[in-house]
Parts: C-alpha cells; structure tokens; sequence
C-alpha cells in the first residue's frame, strides 16, 4: 500500500489537527499494521463485504479479517464497511454483512455502509 508523504517521511510536514486513519481492501497490497501504527495510524475502516454485480452473491472482502487482526493486533480502533450495491436489495446485503462479519467482530464503531454509483 503506498503511503501520503508525511507517513513515509519523503516530503511534506504532518497536517495539524487531525486524527490519521485508513480505509483498506482487498485492492491493497498487505498492511504492515505495526508500520500504520508507528507512524500515527489511529484508526481503520476496512471493506468487509461486498455484493458481486457478476455473482449475483455476497462475498466477505479476502483481506478482511486479516487487516481486522492486524488493527486490533496494533491498536488501531476498528470500523468495517458493506460495499452496497444499488441494483440488489439492500436489505438482503446488509443481512449479509451483519450475518457474516459484523456480528462476529468486535468493531470500535458502528457499521457502515458505502452505496456503489449506478451506471
């Protein structure tokens, strides 16, 4: 995962005012979470489920539960999003998600929810 230039120390000072967190998925490369944590990370917010437009079924985001671990591992407060997709019923999605990781994680904040555009 590449990280802003503050992190990395290449360029740029540290924002003021601000609490540093990350949002992760699968379309990451793996998280180096004691790294995140060193360098400030206070909190992540990782993809958790999605609906598959192909499929046509949910699916647990494959990086999940491991950038779940690694957070708690390193401290790091932890939130987990459904990728909601608008061309299936929201409900059934939702279900998915809290069936098949929200309910069996202990997350730092409440769910949340992403809404894909339509095209």
């Amino acid at each position: 995962m590449r990280l802003p230039s503050f992190l990395t120390g290449t360029g740029g000072g540290q924002p003021d005012n601000f609490t540093l967190g990350v949002d992760v998925s699968m379309w990451n490369a793996e998280v180096d979470w004691s790294r995140m944590a060193s360098k400030g990370v206070k909190f992540g917010i990782l993809k958790a489920t999605d609906w598959g437009s192909e499929s046509h079924a949910g699916f647990v985001d494959e990086r999940a539960v491991q950038n779940y671990h690694g957070m708690r591992a390193n401290g790091i407060l932890t939130g987990a999003y459904c990728w909601l997709d608008p061309w299936f019923d929201g409900v059934m999605q939702a279900d998915f998600y809290l069936d098949n990781f929200y309910n069996s994680t202990k997350q730092t904040y409440r769910l949340v929810l992403t809404l894909k555009m339509a095209t």
